[in-house]
């Protein structure tokens, strides 16, 4: 978020006959600085009222410090923490949900704007079982963390080398993509899990609908539907044997997606938060 934070030098003239107001370096990270600790969140599905969803995020977050709700419009909202550690807990939290609305939360950026704003990617745990030991090397996690999205962050246990059955990292994910199932480190195929996911379709690896409600596969006709030869010959015909390969590739990955790819987090009896996600 600093990266765009320009020098004292920045050019205040306005050549097109505009007016335009400069800012320093200084007053820039002045501006911004209540802010880092804050999270944009949009509910996808019905839409949610300001009072509701502060009322339901404070009961489902139970923050340690304080937490402030701003309504961006379009369905924005900015979530503004006291303590670092709240932002963590979410972050670490999974996927997180409002009855059947699905919460997209990605960290605050400078110079957000609701109207031209898309929230196309949202943070998730990933594991790697069984992943071999040399490469838990920090440098090596990172590298393979940033092939599957943008890393977060490395799970503690992870770094210190302390968990040898699988390796977990904070990943962003793009939600309009298929999820990753595996990756190759080198000639190893190394296969890919996701903590918390409570909607993924096995037809086409995204995450939002189930596999009943896919819009993404064309399915095949009822078995019920007859067709006659002439017209499955002429079907056959116009397609081409492009179509075909299509199909062939579609049903191989509908058979790669799954239940294994998903890992359900052990939830406690108490309602401490701190042991919620261990």
């Amino acid at each position: 978020m600093q990266e765009d934070i320009e020098s004292d030098n920045e050019d205040e003239s306005a050549q097109d006959g505009r007016l335009r107001v400069c800012f320093s370096r200084e007053e820039k990270s002045r501006m911004r600085s209540p802010w880092y600790q804050g999270l944009i969140i949009k509910p996808f599905g019905s839409k949610v009222g300001y009072t509701y969803l502060v009322s339901k995020l404070r009961g489902m977050w139970n923050p340690k410090g304080g937490m402030d709700c701003i309504d961006l419009g379009f369905d924005f909202f900015l979530i503004k923490f006291e303590l670092s550690e709240d932002v963590d807990y979410i972050l670490k939290g999974g996927l997180w949900f409002i009855g059947q609305n699905f919460l997209a939360i990605r960290q605050w950026e400078p110079e957000f704007q609701a109207s031209s704003a898309t929230l196309s990617s949202v943070a998730v745990w990933i594991r790697l079982p069984e992943l071999p030991i040399e490469f838990y090397e920090h440098n090596a996690l990172l590298k393979i963390g940033r092939a599957i999205g943008p890393i977060l962050r490395i799970d503690a246990h992870t770094a210190n080398g302390i968990r040898g059955r699988f390796a977990r990292l904070c990943v962003q994910v793009n939600l309009d993509k298929p999820l990753e199932k595996t990756i190759y480190l080198g000639k190893l195929k190394q296969v890919i899990q996701y903590e918390g996911i409570g909607t993924l379709c096995f037809d086409c690896g995204r995450i939002g609908h189930y596999q009943e409600g896919c819009p993404f596969v064309v399915r095949e006709y009822s078995n019920n539907t007859q067709e006659s030869p002439a017209n499955k010959g002429h079907e056959e015909q116009s397609n081409g044997a492009g179509n075909s390969e299509v199909e062939k590739n579609l049903r191989s990955q509908q058979d790669d997606f799954g239940e294994w790819m998903l890992v359900t987090l052990r939830k406690p009896f108490n309602k401490g938060r701190e042991a919620k996600w261990r």
